[in-house]
């Protein structure tokens, strides 16, 4: 084997099962060896925040566990009575079926074997998502073209349309309510504008619900009604209401482009593209006018939303600020290795908002090469006149050759995954965890997105320097 890869931070592409497992109601089934799921989410799941347990949970899927025989023989019978018994057994809404190596080196005809189940009181799907085919990420691409093409394309969508709800100032937004504040045009109008929302990507990001609630509340207090499809409260619900909105919103700054190209495609949505996280002032509020002017919102009341949220940012701030100009809670310089969306989102915050020096920005979530170029120039767009390295690595042992090569003259800290933790103490540095792996923290919905993201972000930065002044 010419190549290998250290302690990457992704999985091969079967690990997109856990996409679906993010959509209530939805069921995996692997069509996989033993071990797989388990060890896949081992690293989206349990030791990435602890998000490894639920409802219909990677623990308790339904998994032909293929072996010597089935890969002899061939599976298809094997698959077929595990659907048999799922759709007796568990409690779900749609199932879909992921096929892993063995069962696609052998051949196995899984599209032949679903489509016996057409008739199915549930309906059944089908990913072809062997490990061999690319990440994860891949791998998500290919669960949504399935969706869009078996479930929302062939007219087999369930679920009560209009019934979206979404958080908003800690209240719930549903039925085509108008979250208070909301523009007096849609307020007048009756249902407020319908938006699919494509952000963070489920449990590979493992603050993926917390953003996206955060983004949800944010498009509530313009007028909006996002459909967040991942999380609680939504399921088959969101996933009916996809066609009818008026707008597909992607936040990132590559993964989810052909998903929304997808829905272009087959039901006519326009999408609006956003690469980057809305982080801090700044980026929020960035966010915010862009899609306003984009969903028709007026720029008044965009501005009122922004003046709000803003008199509250810098209360907090103005309230830190001796300590944070006074002492070296803030860090000097940072280093940056995490996924695009994350390197690209802190980054702009730490920099833009908060006047910190980038030292290094590494992207480790295996962009290809058709956007790097891209990623590249996003992440060089930063306020102030600063030169500084870019990379893009695709596991741990690569981040750490790559920093240790560069020789910094001042200590950086450290924004990474807990696979830096090891680089960390070579460095002599502080490490916040910020990406896949999560090995040290419990994520349950923090988010460091928006406005009152950034203050947790800041609360975070800052509390292990102030632990080491005492």
């Amino acid at each position: 084997m010419s190549e290998y890869i250290e302690k990457p931070h992704f999985v091969c592409a079967l690990g997109a099962f856990m996409t679906a497992l993010a959509i209530e109601g939805v069921v995996p089934i692997l069509h996989a060896g033993p071990g797989c799921a388990q060890k896949l989410d081992g690293t989206l799941g349990n030791l990435n925040g602890c998000q490894g347990s639920g409802h219909n949970n990677a623990h308790l899927l339904p998994s032909t566990n293929i072996g010597e025989n089935e890969v002899i023989f061939g599976g298809n019978d094997q698959l077929r009575q595990t659907i048999t018994s799922a759709l007796e057994i568990y409690d779900a809404d749609l199932f879909v079926v992921f096929s892993g190596c063995s069962s696609e080196i052998v051949g196995d005809d899984i599209a032949e074997v679903v489509s016996g189940f057409s008739a199915a009181a549930k309906p059944v799907l089908y990913v072809q998502a062997a490990g061999f085919k690319g990440n994860n990420i891949c791998g998500h691409e290919l669960f949504w073209e399935a969706l869009i093409e078996q479930y929302l394309q062939d007219g087999r969508r369930t679920g009560q349309k209009g019934a979206v709800g979404a958080v908003a100032g800690g209240g719930v937004v549903a039925g085509g309510g108008v979250a208070a504040g909301a523009s007096a045009g849609a307020a007048a109008g009756g249902a407020a504008p319908l938006v699919n929302v494509f952000a963070s990507l489920p449990y590979q990001n493992p603050f993926w619900l917390g953003d996206l609630e955060a983004i949800g509340g944010l498009l509530s207090e313009l007028g909006l009604r996002p459909n967040l499809i991942y999380g609680p409260g939504r399921g088959l619900q969101a996933l009916a209401c996809i066609p009818e909105a008026e707008l597909n919103l992607l936040i990132s700054p590559w993964v989810g482009l052909d998903t929304v190209r997808r829905l272009e495609s087959a039901f006519g949505t326009p999408w609006l593209h956003l690469p980057v996280l809305p982080m801090g002032p700044s980026a929020t509020a960035a966010f915010l006018r862009l899609t306003a002017d984009a969903a028709g919102v007026s720029a008044e009341h965009a501005e009122a939303v922004i003046a709000r949220h803003e008199n509250v940012y810098y209360y907090y701030i103005q309230r830190a600020a001796d300590e944070l100009t006074k002492t070296r809670l803030l860090p000097a310089r940072v280093l940056v290795a995490a996924d695009s969306l994350y390197a690209l989102a802190l980054s702009r915050f730490l920099v833009n908002d908060m006047g910190i020096i980038p030292q290094m920005l590494i992207v480790t979530d295996d962009v290809p090469e058709e956007h790097q170029g891209a990623v590249e120039s996003l992440l060089r767009d930063l306020d102030g006149d600063f030169d500084f390295p870019v990379a893009f690595a695709r596991g741990s042992g690569e981040v750490h050759d790559l920093v240790l090569a560069e020789g910094f003259e001042q200590r950086p800290y450290l924004l990474g995954s807990g696979w830096e933790r090891s680089l960390a103490t070579k460095l002599n540095t502080l490490l916040l965890p910020v990406a896949t792996p999560l090995l040290e923290s419990m994520v349950l919905n923090r988010s460091y997105v928006g406005y009152a993201g950034a203050l947790t972000l800041l609360e975070d930065l800052c509390s292990p320097n102030l632990g080491r002044f005492q």
